[in-house]
């Protein structure tokens, strides 16, 4: 399209403000056109909107009925329900796991696929009963078959390290109060010795003062 206006001889001449006038209704109409284009995902960006939404609403779906402890639900979100029932089951079995809390986060398209797999990292909080909150970070691979997105399952996506041979286990200890002796090895007290009181009751507030420890282990 001519931006400029019709100087012909057969056209009757128009003065710079109504050129001005033309070439500001050119630009518009132009710009007009390009947003429908970008609208209409021609424009430079097209292709560049990110993962397929529904692979991460799946994603999402998985971990909030693994979290609520829905776990027929959330293996048949896989593309082995079966073995994820009994994984997810197991995996958590003399743990002492209250409720977990299963976080997403930003999910990573698979460029090779042709957008057909979809990667999901999300952060998984597992608060142990009596003892404090075991954290750990894995990743939820998807894939997309026949037009449905299922959790490609395996054992990773469960927690990193699991495996066909190895598990956790919980192993729990009730640590003995710390004692405050003498050199002859009788027992410090606050009442017998007032100017101690501060530290023995620091001694007793203390983290290795009394209480029940623990740790979650990776065995074979």
């Amino acid at each position: 399209m001519n931006t400029f206006p019709d100087l012909s001889p057969s056209a009757p001449r128009r003065g710079p403000r109504a050129a001005v006038k033309a070439l500001i209704a050119v630009t518009a109409v132009a710009a007009v056109a390009v947003g429908g284009a970008w609208g209409a995902g021609l424009g430079p960006f097209a292709g560049e909107s990110g993962p397929d939404p529904e692979a991460v609403a799946e994603a999402r779906a998985f971990l909030a009925d693994w979290a609520a402890g829905r776990l027929p639900a959330a293996a048949a979100r896989t593309t082995r329900p079966d073995r994820a029932e009994e994984v997810l089951s197991s995996f958590t079995s003399g743990l002492d796991i209250d409720r977990p809390v299963l976080t997403a986060g930003r999910p990573v398209e698979d460029e090779e696929s042709g957008g057909h797999a979809v990667t999901v990292p999300y952060t998984a909080r597992m608060p142990v009963t009596g003892l404090g909150t075991w954290t750990y970070g894995a990743e939820l691979p998807l894939r997309e078959r026949d037009g449905e997105w299922k959790v490609d399952w395996r054992l990773s996506l469960v927690h990193p390290r699991l495996s066909g041979t190895e598990k956790f286990r919980l192993e729990r200890e009730e640590a003995e109060p710390v004692r405050a002796l003498d050199r002859a090895g009788r027992a410090l007290s606050a009442d017998a010795h007032p100017s101690l009181g501060p530290v023995l009751a620091q001694l007793a507030r203390g983290r290795d003062g009394g209480g029940p420890r623990g740790a979650v282990l990776l065995v074979d």
